[in-house]
């Protein structure tokens, strides 16, 4: 038998600058400039930010093209 994963290509990751990717990203480092000069204590957002910014990544992936 064959084995069917040779054969199977890889995707590549689309990393490509979409909207919603930038949006994401600039409100998210937004978000984590106020919290340090406000002084806002908003716990894990130095955790959360990264998440959401790969979240983004990963949802909007083949709509590029």
């Amino acid at each position: 038998m064959e084995n069917k994963t040779e054969n199977k290509k890889r995707k590549k990751l689309d990393i490509s600058i979409t909207p919603l990717r930038l949006a994401v990203t600039i409100g998210g480092l937004a978000l984590i400039a106020l919290n340090e000069f406000y002084m806002w204590n908003i716990p894990g957002l130095g955790f959360l930010v990264p998440l959401a910014i790969m979240g983004s990544v990963f949802l909007t992936q083949g709509q590029g093209e």
